[in-house]
Formats: C-alpha cells, structure tokens, sequence
C-alpha cells in the first residue's frame, strides 16, 4: 500500500515540476532601429538600462543581473517563470520576460521602425531546448494600442516546445486586439542544429514593404555565414500602424491549477503514511 501512495506522490511531484520553466540566455539584441546601436549585455545593467541610455527598454517582468565576462562578451539570463503574469492572444496566461526597445512612433526620429525604413531585428540566444510544451523564447515586433499593451500587428520569431514535444523554430503573426494567433511557418530542428552552441532569430523588413521575412542560423561562435541562414517565412507588418518597436522575451504557460492539486494530495498521501507509520509503531 505504502509503495502505491509514494507512487501517486511521485505523479504528483512529476507533473508540477514539468511546469518548471527554463532559464534562457541573449547575448546580442539588434532592437531594428537605424542609427541605435546593437546591445551586447556587457554593461553590467540589466533592462530597463540598454546601449547608450539607462531607460533604453520598456520592461514587462523582471530581468536577472548582465553577465560581464572577460574581454566585453556579456550575456543576459532571461527566467520566464519569474516574469510577469500575461496571456496570449487567445486568452491563455503566461509568464513572461519582455524587453521592449523605446524606439521613436515618429518617422522623422532617428531609430523610428516604420514602412518607409529598411531594417532587421534580430537576437543571439544561447541554444537551450524549452522543456516545457508550449515555452519560447525569441524577438518580435509589434505595435501597441497602449503604453505596454500589444496592438493587433504581432510578429513573433521564436524557439518552442509544440504539444507534442517536438521543438522548431517558428514564426507567428498575432493579434492581441481580436485574439488571434497562426504558427506561419515552422522548422522542426536537425541533430546538427539541436548541437549547436548558438541561434540566432531575425526579422527583416526591406525598404517600403508591408512584410518582413524570418530567418534563423545555428553556429557555435556567433553571427550567420549566408550559407548558414535558413530562410523561415514571410509575415504581415504596418497593417494597422505606421510604426513598430522591437522586443526580446521568453514566456511560459502559467501551470493548471490540477497541477498544484495533485501535488498537494501527494503531499496528503506522504503525511498519512508517516502519521499510520508512527501509530502503528507506538
């Protein structure tokens, strides 16, 4: 009887802890915006401070201290399970880490990301698996309808766990707006890419356009050689806005309460053993 309930314990305690979130690492953030330089993590600040400028991001959650290591090679830790509770598009809540670039809505302004500039986006992230089904991490652009709220013109490139454990590289168009979200292209990784030391996730929006084009590379020492870099797919921008600004984050689902519940009847199930153990040995 005794090993039937350690085993419901054990259930219990499994099921919590594969809601545990991983802890993610960028080394580099190109916010997207001409004339703003490149944010290599090595400043010994973490966001809200950015390149140049103590207030250079808007933070959504909390952000772990930069890593300064020899020779000016710096890196952020990015723990979703310890951001900010959100939801997806579609209602669903999440934790989530979000550092937004507060880059000018004006067009005149240097660093603006509108239609009429050609740019890319992009993030150097450590090359860590998520774990958890439905956890990412990666960059995005998106308008707001308010200061930190997202608009209905989201274009996420991102590592992810899928439902059914498979991880990819994908990219998503959303709408916080109307509540909408669609996987627009996918790439399940390789055996060579799953090795890799480094990702990197872009975004680029040629000159005048109304889309941008997703990119990946895996490497072990940083940046994409052209023979490296996989073309992913092609998403809508500026649909419903002149301007966007530029985010990394990770984010992962907020456990399901049955969760937590079977964990606490495991941890009922331990106390009656031990309280039927001391009864009978008295």
């Amino acid at each position: 009887m005794t090993r039937v309930l350690l085993s419901a314990l054990a259930i219990a305690i499994s099921s919590t802890a594969a809601s545990a979130a991983d802890v993610f690492k960028i080394f580099e953030f190109d916010a997207g915006a001409p004339g703003i330089a490149i944010d290599h993590f090595n400043d010994g600040s973490p966001p809200p401070s950015g390149p140049g400028n103590a207030n250079f991001y808007a933070v959504f959650g909390t952000f772990g201290p930069e890593v300064n290591n020899p020779g000016g090679v710096g890196g952020l830790s990015i723990d979703p399970s310890a951001g900010a509770l959100s939801n997806t598009p579609g209602g669903t809540p999440l934790h989530v880490n979000v550092a937004t670039a507060r880059t000018p809505q004006d067009a005149s302004q240097v660093g603006a990301i509108v239609q009429t500039n050609s740019f890319d986006m992009y993030g150097i992230f450590e090359n860590v698996a998520p774990t958890v089904s439905g956890e990412s991490y990666g960059v995005r652009l998106q308008n707001f309808t308010a200061p930190g709220v997202g608009g209905s013109n989201v274009v996420y490139v991102a590592m992810f766990r899928d439902g059914t454990g498979t991880v990819q590289v994908g990219l998503f168009q959303q709408d916080f707006v109307n509540g909408t979200s669609q996987i627009v292209a996918s790439h399940a990784l390789g055996a060579a890419e799953a090795a890799a030391q480094l990702v990197q996730l872009t975004l680029f929006h040629p000159l005048n356009a109304t889309t941008v084009q997703a990119s990946f590379c895996f490497s072990d020492s940083g940046g994409c050689n052209v023979s490296s870099i996989v073309q992913l797919g092609t998403a809508n921008v500026f649909a419903t806005t002149a301007w966007m600004q530029g985010a990394f984050l990770a984010a992962v689902p907020v456990p399901e309460p049955s969760a937590f519940v079977l964990f606490s009847a495991g941890l009922v199930v331990v106390a009656i053993v031990g309280w039927r153990r001391r009864t009978m040995t008295a």
